[in-house]
């Protein structure tokens, strides 16, 4: 990697690292979590009419962007359209909102990693390991979250797994908790 390749990708890892720090400070000063209840979030998508799926899958990419716990978005879904047609939605909804941080951290951070692993024979296995068993991997972090689902997002971009390994296991991956968590929303409200 020759000097101006080298620069260009401490630049691109410093704007990623700087983008999620704005992130993070948007979602902890604006306290939506805090502030949004089941009720708002079904009433603003409820109020879009025939655009509301959109309005709820845009919502919930939006989501997860910053720190806000997109269970909470899950358990609306439940009480808007019902457990069956509830969890399709969110499915569909929190693969498409985890491709996004995927796609960030590949985009700007991927590059710097390589150039590091290059130094680490450690590492650099670690990240063939990533590459070759990432499917495994990303489905077993979404079937037994031990790590946040943004940190996986995030990490899982900045690995060498696979796009299609990763859009394949988080969308397996999300079902069952999609599901619960729209059980969860139809029992607390009628669809």
């Amino acid at each position: 990697m020759n000097r101006g390749t080298a620069k260009k990708e401490v630049l691109k890892f410093a704007a990623f690292v700087l983008l999620l720090a704005a992130l993070a400070a948007v979602g902890y000063a604006l306290d939506i979590h805090g502030r949004l209840t089941l009720d708002d979030i079904r009433q603003t998508v409820q109020d879009a009419g025939a655009r509301q799926y959109i309005v709820f899958i845009a919502g919930y990419c939006a989501a997860a962007l910053i720190p806000f716990p997109t269970a909470l978005l899950s358990t609306a879904s439940g009480t808007m359209w019902g457990p069956y047609w509830g969890t399709i939605i969110t499915v569909i909804a929190a693969t498409l909102a985890a491709c996004i941080p995927f796609l960030l951290a590949r985009l700007l951070g991927r590059g710097m990693i390589d150039k590091l692993l290059k130094k680490n024979v450690t590492a650099d296995r670690c990240d063939r390991f990533a590459r070759q068993n990432g499917f495994g991997a990303v489905l077993t972090m979404r079937l037994i979250p031990i790590f946040p689902w943004d940190v996986v997002n995030y990490l899982s971009g900045l690995c060498g797994i696979r796009f299609r390994d990763y859009l394949l296991a988080s969308l397996i991956g999300t079902l069952p908790a999609s599901f619960t968590y729209n059980l969860i929303g139809a029992s607390l409200g009628e669809p």
